[in-house]
């Protein structure tokens, strides 16, 4: 492996998926009586084996550069979907104490008490005021 680039996390996420759609085909297979679903099942056995081959083809990558960049995209991303995911399920422990809205110009998330009534709301973030029922 001495100038290779070796294994990450966009490469063990590749696997993952990989196996996850042999399993799935698998599935697809054993289930499959009709042409339809023996299609599907053969596009999935593709999809894994074209997966597998890619995540080997970077880990034996001799371009380190090109490697990192591509993980560094993936962590990326990996952590905009679990910042979201943080704050789906902040929102859902404190569904019962507070009501989520969602300002109308930006977007922004905001929490106000439940069993107030109608309120004013202001965003913090733009200044737009808007009215709902808690």
């Amino acid at each position: 492996m001495a100038g290779r680039y070796g294994s990450d996390e966009f490469a063990r996420f590749q696997s993952v998926v990989a196996m996850v759609l042999v399993i799935l085909a698998a599935i697809v297979n054993a289930a499959a009586s009709k042409d339809f679903w023996f299609i599907i099942g053969s596009l999935l056995w593709f999809a894994a084996i074209a997966m597998m081959v890619w995540s080997y083809a970077r880990v034996f990558s001799r371009n380190i550069g090109k490697r990192r960049a591509e993980n560094s995209r993936y962590l990326a991303k990996r952590a905009v979907f679990k910042a979201w995911f943080s704050g789906k399920k902040t929102q859902f422990r404190q569904r019962k104490d507070y009501c989520f809205f969602s300002c109308p110009s930006c977007k922004a998330v905001m929490r106000v008490p439940r069993g107030k009534g109608k309120i004013k709301i202001v965003c913090r973030k733009c200044g737009e005021a808007f009215v709902r029922k808690t």
